[in-house]
């Protein structure tokens, strides 16, 4: 989501607002207030959306007495992601848990996996058939048997069809 405003005054920052419905129920989806700006330009993107499916917003001014004004809504269709990507996990450094994120251009069968620096498994995390769209997988730092593995550099991989990508984490303790 992207909007643009006139001026900064008396400005705190927003909150981003989501529903299936036109009419609601909205429910907030930014854990953190979206911080005003000089330039007055703003983004936020909704990882918690799936391709193909209509959702509305409204953006929640809020000034810096805590007055909310309400603006919207607006309507927006999800596309599928042009290409399959592996994305950085957040947070990394992480501890207790971290999100893995990924973009699915079409339906596919996805295995998740992560590894020691051995490159043996330790955690299986997905092994299954996805819809198209930006998918997110919380990995608690456990291993497959619910043990709790110790600081160290992982490797998450990631088999989507002919895609296959690696990146590293590093959990703290």
């Amino acid at each position: 989501l992207e909007w643009q405003t006139a001026a900064e005054i008396n400005s705190a920052g927003f909150n981003v607002l989501r529903s299936r419905n036109q009419s609601g129920p909205y429910e907030r989806i930014n854990s953190e207030l979206v911080a005003a700006n000089k330039e007055g330009r703003y983004s936020y993107i909704d990882v918690g959306v799936h391709a193909q499916e209509r959702y509305y917003y409204q953006i929640d001014e809020i000034d810096l007495q805590g007055n909310a004004t309400l603006h919207g809504p607006i309507s927006a269709t999800v596309s599928a992601p042009l290409t399959f990507e592996l994305l950085q996990n957040y947070p990394n450094p992480f501890n207790p848990a971290t999100s893995i994120s990924y973009a699915l251009p079409r339906d596919v069968l996805v295995k998740l996996t992560i590894y020691n620096l051995l490159g043996q498994r330790v955690r299986e995390l997905v092994n299954e058939l996805q819809k198209a769209g930006l998918q997110t997988q919380v990995w608690d730092g456990r291993d497959d048997k619910g043990k709790a593995l110790p600081t160290g550099l992982y490797h998450y991989r990631i088999e989507a069809g002919d895609f296959v990508a690696v990146r590293r984490m590093t959990l703290m303790k």
